[in-house]
This record gives structure tokens, C-alpha cells and sequence, in this order.
């Protein structure tokens, strides 16, 4: 899946809403509590289950879809979170934002954060549950699932916070893990968004172990995650995550966790050729692969002397 960036109005006006919340914690350190925003914006928490009826049939009575409420189909919530593979999802009416208890923990506050996301954006409110006005229409819900992510990232990784750390050092796999430890997000999240706020050219994959493929690995569709930077896309914008990832399967070894680097040659959409350094982890879950343009290839051109 390729990574989206929002139109500049569309950013602005979400930045507008994370930097209020912000400000009305205080501008607080790094880490982020998200108790402290739940608490800020009066929103409740629960954890369920979809082995478990008891959540859903304690909520069933106040819920609406499409404007309608659902009580005459009390299994209706539990399907659509089976059917949709849901680990979080708001419920705008209750300001009530339901978590799988099935979902690691570390993988928790992504979820929260990005139900948040869907709360504090205002055209995302009258959207619910099977209001099929809004949710037949594949190309709104990316939209929305894009912009409920873009709030989530600049809400946990703290703004401009985040953005000066993260281009006051050389972008590397160890900065990711040092900015991991600062903010106190996930290596992945850390990683992903590391990439889309570089000011350089700039790729990351997420993909399987490129040694070890599961048995659902599609070589055709290899990366879980193709994210580029804004300078990668203008410049770069003709090169796939498949081709990439082809270059990660040439110099990756079998380790544990330093899978290998190299810099390697990859071509503009003139066809000029840059040197990149590409490096790649594996933590357990995911190999991170991160490219960053070093320079411009020089071509060396020999002149024979006469005789």
C-alpha cells in the first residue's frame, strides 16, 4: 500500500485542529499521554471482543446508523466489525472510542490515536456507521482513513516537536530508534512517519523478511507499505516499491535484526541516475527498509591521450 499525502488545504485545516489540543495541554514533552487528550476532549474508552456480546449489547440501545437506531439488530456492529477487520472504531453520538483487546498493546495507542484523529476532524462527524451516503464510496472512505492517519501522526509525534528532531540529524534507522524511545510510539509508526516529513528524497518499505517469506507472500505486491517523502514523488515518482524491493533481496542476509545496507543507483523520471543508501532492519514483526538520496551519480568519462 502507497502512502497518500494530503492536499495543502486539507493538512492545514487538521493541523489546525491538533495544534489546538496542543495548546490547550499545555505544548507538554514528548511522549504524548493520551489519557490527558481523552480527559481534554471529554471522550470515553472501552475495550471488546468479538468472542464477547457483553459490550456490544450494553451500547446497542444508544447506537444509530444512518441516522437510525439498531437495537432491532443487535448483531449488527459485531458483523461489521468482523467482516470489516476493525481493531478500533469511534462512535461519534457516545464520544466513545472502542479498541479489540485482541490487538497488541503496543499497537494499541496507534488505534486510539487514530479513532482521535476521526473525532477532531469536523467533516468527519456526520459519517456513521452503514450511512451508505458516504461508505459505498471506496475512494471517500481512503480519504477519510488518510486523513483520520495524517491527524493520528501529528497528534502523537507532537508537530513541529517531532519535524525538528527528526531534520536536525541524518536520517537513519538508528535516528527512528531514538526518536521511538522519545515519543514512545511503535518503531514501525516512528519509522513511517520519519519518512513523510523528510525534506529530502526519501523511501521506506515495509515489508516480511526478505529472506524469510510467510506463506501468503506475494512477490508480485511484496510491500506492506511503500511511503515516500514529497521530494521522492516529485522526482521520483515512476520507481515502485516492487522494483525496491528487489534491491532489498540482493544484499539482505538472514539476521535478526541488521539485514544489511548498500548504496545503490536509482534513476529520476529524466533518467539521471542518484546514489541512494538503502539499509534494512527486522524487529520480530516487519523489515523496515529506509533510502535516502546521497547525491547525484558522477559519471567518470576517460580521455585517451594521442600518441
Amino acid at each position: 500500500m502507497k502512502n497518500v499525502h494530503l492536499d495543502p488545504y486539507s493538512a492545514a485545516d487538521i493541523d489546525a485542529q491538533v495544534s489546538k489540543i496542543l495548546r490547550d495541554l499545555g505544548n507538554p514533552d514528548p511522549p504524548l499521554h493520551l489519557e490527558h487528550v481523552r480527559e481534554l476532549l471529554k471522550l470515553a474508552k472501552d475495550y471488546y471482543s468479538t468472542a464477547d456480546d457483553g459490550l456490544f449489547k450494553r451500547w446497542i440501545h444508544s447506537l444509530k446508523v444512518a441516522g437510525k437506531q439498531i437495537a432491532e439488530r443487535p448483531g449488527f456492529l459485531k458483523d461489521f466489525i468482523q467482516n470489516f477487520r476493525l481493531d478500533a472504531l469511534c462512535l461519534f453520538d457516545e464520544k466513545r472510542i472502542l479498541i479489540s483487546n485482541e490487538l497488541p498493546k503496543p499497537k494499541q495507542r496507534w488505534a486510539e490515536c487514530h479513532e482521535i484523529g476521526h473525532i477532531i476532524i469536523p467533516w468527519h462527524g456526520p459519517v456513521s456507521l452503514g450511512d451508505d451516503k458516504y461508505t459505498l464510496k471506496a475512494n471517500c472512505h481512503e480519504a477519510m482513513e488518510a486523513e483520520a492517519n495524517y491527524a493520528a501522526r501529528r497528534l502523537l509525534f507532537m508537530q513541529e516537536k517531532f519535524k525538528a528532531r527528526a531534520l536536525s540529524s541524518e536520517p537513519t534507522l538508528s535516528l527512528v530508534t531514538d526518536l521511538k524511545k522519545i515519543f514512545g510510539n511503535t518503531m514501525t509508526t516512528t519509522f513511517y512517519s520519519l519518512i513523510e516529513t523528510l525534506d529530502v528524497p526519501a523511501f521506506g518499505l515495509i515489508t516480511g523478511h526478505p529472506k524469510k517469506p510467510e506463506n501468503d507472500f506475494d512477490p508480485r505486491n511484496p510491500c506492506r507499505y511503500f511511503i515516500t517523502s514529497p521530494p521522492f514523488d516529485a522526482q521520483f515518482g515512476q520507481v515502485t516499491g516492487t522494483h525496491l524491493y528487489s534491491i532489498v533481496q540482493g544484499y539482505c542476509g538472514y539476521g535478526k535484526w541488521d539485514l544489511g545496507k548498500i548504496e545503490t543507483i536509482i534513476a529520476n523520471s529524466r533518467n539521471e541516475p542518484h546514489v541512494f543508501r538503502m539499509e534494512t532492519i527486522f524487529n520480530q514483526y516487519d523489515a523496515l527498509t529506509l533510502g535516502v538520496l546521497v547525491c547525484k551519480h558522477k559519471v567518470a568519462v576517460l580521455v585517451s591521450s594521442s600518441p
